[in-house]
């Protein structure tokens, strides 16, 4: 799996650098909330 920081993000899409600050912010709130509730869901 390759990774990118947030600069060749930035470059590649001409998004603003606070964009993908509060995309990656959103994105690991719900993967957080996401495994909180599959794991409630198994037991």
């Amino acid at each position: 799996m390759a990774f990118a920081n947030s600069k060749e993000i930035v470059n590649c899409f001409g998004v603003s650098d606070i964009s993908v600050k509060r995309w990656v912010k959103r994105h690991k709130e719900s993967k957080e909330l996401g495994d909180f509730v599959s794991k409630k869901k198994a037991q």
